[in-house]
């Protein structure tokens, strides 16, 4: 098998044992483990199972001579992505592993594409949020200077929207805390800057 996958273009490392398995995948995380159900020192599920816990989205493929069902079930509750039946058809093993690798990398991908979506969903806050800093800012300096004018100051928006309104300008016309409109300085007759009436 070690053979046909070189041939094939795959670099494969080979390990004695689930040990030895383990031991090579917590120096360098590979693209897929196929590993026996049954073996040695550590089966194939506690592998599976410690491999996880390495890598939560490494594939593993187990293989397996026996019909032992129950230990396949167990194999695929740890997190296994196939099982294989020996004797192992090649075409059937090549599938396997390359279905497993397109899978990680779709999900590593996901995953990329989602870590940049959030990253520009944080800048895009911290740009709106400095935005309403710089404006919140400019307001208040923009109040500041109006509070200390001798003069009355009204200031609206196109929507007929008071956006300021200094506190000479409340007592000049006599308005208190109440909220002022245009509509409610049309009523009073206001004049503005020119002399004209303000139209509400």
């Amino acid at each position: 098998i070690t053979a046909l996958l070189a041939r094939d273009g795959f670099t494969v490392s080979v390990a004695a044992d689930g040990v030895g398995a383990l031991a090579q995948a917590a120096e360098t995380t590979p693209d897929v483990v196929l590993c026996d159900l049954h073996m040695a020192e550590m089966s194939g599920v506690d592998l599976c199972t410690r491999l996880r816990a390495l890598e939560s989205e490494l594939p593993v493929i187990l293989m397996t001579a026996s019909a032992d069902m129950e230990s396949v079930v167990a194999g695929m509750r740890a997190g296994a992505d196939d099982y294989l039946m020996k004797p192992l058809h090649y075409e059937a093993l090549l599938l396997s592993l390359e279905r497993a690798i397109t899978r990680r990398e779709v999900k590593r991908d996901h995953e990329r594409m989602h870590r940049a979506l959030n990253a520009e969903l944080v800048l895009s806050s911290l740009r709106e949020q400095e935005l309403g800093d710089a404006e919140a800012r400019q307001r208040g300096q923009l109040n500041a200077l109006l509070a200390n004018l001798s003069e009355g100051v009204v200031i609206a928006d196109t929507q007929g929207r008071i956006v300021m309104l200094n506190d000479v300008a409340r007592s000049i016309l006599g308005l208190g805390d109440q909220p002022v409109t245009l509509t409610a300085l049309h009523a009073l007759e206001v004049l503005d800057l020119g002399g004209r009436h303000i139209e509400s």
